[in-house]
């Protein structure tokens, strides 16, 4: 068995995916430490506005080097594509930005938001250009991985929780329009991603843990479909 002698972070991590037995415990994301915390004097806002890349791949080449995980995840904070469409954050020297104004006020915003560039827009260049940067380093011995929170949660931090959920209960046909555009927005994010290198891709839960079964799998299910198979054309793992 694979188990009995020592496997490649490559191996380990597609043992994981499908069950199969692994020489140790794979060691996934790192979390936080990701954000400038493994590096001294450095803020967490000034790693996720830092467009260049350069202060989130120094934490994240601190903390691979360190730790030594299986995967690489390249991510900052959890509203980072709201920003890009609009949503107003406000930034900590220690912990990870919040949500202080939402983009999405009224039905007509809708139709003057645009699917952000991960190039250009807001925070994403950070993620975009220190993914490229860890790919060059690390991609020959680790899983690179970059995502998003995925369609739902997007949805609700342009239009705000409350908001959304309000939308589902009084005019769906709106949440539906919200969340649909919201996936557009996640799969341009992650061609991104893949372009500058990344193997691996996330779809981060938040925001659908409010919702009831029902709701779940109306307002999630058809656009988590939609993506997860925008990712698999793309290649991703």
């Amino acid at each position: 068995s694979n188990s009995s002698k020592e496997m490649s972070n490559f191996e380990r991590v597609s043992a994981t995916f499908k069950g199969e037995p692994t020489d140790r415990v794979c060691i996934g994301w790192l979390g936080r430490k990701e954000t400038g915390l493994g590096l001294p004097q450095v803020t967490v806002a000034d790693v996720v506005r830092d467009k260049s890349g350069v202060l989130l791949y120094k934490g994240i080449k601190s903390m691979t080097e360190r730790f030594q995980p299986d995967v690489i995840a390249v991510t900052t904070y959890t509203t980072v594509e709201a920003v890009a469409i609009g949503t107003k954050d406000k930034y900590f020297a220690d912990q990870l930005p919040a949500p202080v104004d939402y983009v999405l006020k009224s039905l007509e915003d809708l139709d003057r938001v645009h699917i952000p560039d991960p190039r250009v827009d807001g925070d994403l260049p950070c993620i975009y250009n220190a993914l490229k940067r860890v790919v060059r380093e690390f991609g020959n011995s680790w899983p690179i991985s970059a995502g998003t929170v995925g369609p739902f949660s997007v949805a609700a931090r342009i239009r705000g929780l409350w908001d959304i959920s309000f939308d589902i209960m009084r005019r769906p046909w709106f949440a539906h329009d919200v969340i649909d555009f919201a996936t557009e927005a996640c799969i341009n994010i992650i061609e991104g991603w893949q372009s500058a290198g990344a193997t691996g891709f996330a779809s981060g839960a938040g925001s659908e843990t409010c919702l009831s079964p029902e709701h779940f799998r109306q307002f999630c299910v058809p656009y988590e479909r939609r993506y997860l198979s925008a990712a698999k054309k793309m290649g991703f793992q």
